[in-house]
């Protein structure tokens, strides 16, 4: 099972590993993730032709851990402690993992599956988190701008942001040379450049109000502007890196 590392651990969704759930982490593999390319052989030339499209796979991250029943604790309440375990894994898909080694980064969870090994006083759980490809800030907060304003993007990866429009009639929003017009604004509209949606205030669609692309935020300034009736907006950037 392998050397076991004191107070490593992973949290997702407010939940420890090690201080909430007493696991003890023996194994830890987090995946580097490297750009889809292809390769496509072409008659009479030497070598393949190279094309880099821009995307990448999935991230996969396993952990082992070892649960030890306590001194005096029943069968009873140690198989109880497992069933926790169980359960806060297959509760993780759609929530954020955060692992001990670098507490500023959080993944994505989209997929969970374990393996289990049990006896009379140990439990052997091995975990595999399939996750988005990108780490994201851990606790990034949304940036509030009252007039026209610059953020500069620290992220590997263009950013997905998420953003709050508060005004009224039609607006048009212009993040350097992309430009998107909305119309009918009552209150607030909300775009999402990752689920690629533009909602109202009661979360209804608002997409065939709405002329052009969804936002992307580039490494470095992104000038951000606007036209019309709007008192403020909010961005959470989703600041990614590889």
């Amino acid at each position: 099972m392998g050397v076991i590392l004191i107070k490593a651990y992973i949290q997702i969704d407010g939940i420890n590993s090690f201080y909430s759930l007493g696991l003890h982490m023996y194994l830890m593999d987090i995946e580097s993730i490297n750009e889809d390319i292809e390769h496509t052989p072409v008659e009479g030339r030497s070598g393949t032709l190279t094309e880099r499209k821009g995307t990448y796979p999935d991230r996969k991250l396993r952990f082992g851990f070892d649960l030890k029943r306590r001194s005096n604790e029943s069968l009873e309440s140690f198989y109880s402690r497992i069933f926790d375990v169980e359960e806060w894994i297959d509760n993780s898909i759609g929530k954020e993992l955060i692992c001990f080694t670098n507490c500023n980064f959080k993944y994505l969870i989209k997929s969970a599956s374990k393996k289990t090994e049990l006896t009379m006083h140990m439990c052997s759980i091995e975990i595999e988190f399939v996750c988005d490809p990108f780490r994201y800030l851990a606790n990034e907060i949304p940036i509030v701008s009252n007039s026209g304003t610059n953020i500069f993007y620290l992220g590997t990866v263009p950013g997905e942001c998420n953003i709050k429009i508060y005004g009224q009639g039609n607006v048009q929003l212009t993040i350097n040379s992309n430009t998107i017009i909305i119309n009918n604004i009552n209150d607030y509209v909300e775009l999402d450049s990752k689920l690629l949606e533009c909602t109202d205030k009661d979360r209804l669609s608002k997409t065939r109000d709405m002329i052009g692309h969804f936002f992307v935020l580039t490494r470095g300034d992104n000038k951000i502007s606007w036209v019309g009736n709007v008192s403020k907006i909010e961005i959470l950037p989703r600041t990614a890196f590889k």
